[in-house]
């Protein structure tokens, strides 16, 4: 992941393949954790950590109301 995350924006595939990522392309990239990843990763990489015990029940709750049916929806937003 180093080269696509650098300059030269070139992916290899495990099976050696490369592709070449345009200007405009991105890569957003969430893990649990990074006890496998290199230095030089990290380093590319601009980290935001949020300790789940921080942020309480509301995100959860609003993700799950979005994954309600409409009606369901509807009622459960007055809560």
């Amino acid at each position: 992941m180093n080269s696509v995350m650098d300059d030269n924006k070139l992916l290899t595939l495990a099976n050696g393949e490369r592709i070449r990522l345009e200007s405009y392309c991105a890569l957003l990239f969430e893990v649990g954790n990074l006890a496998y990843a290199s230095p030089a990763t990290v380093s590319r990489a601009g980290m935001v950590y949020v300790d789940p015990k921080n942020l309480g029940f509301a995100s959860y709750w609003q993700r799950w109301v979005l994954e309600r049916p409409e009606n369901e929806r509807e009622q459960l937003a007055v809560i």
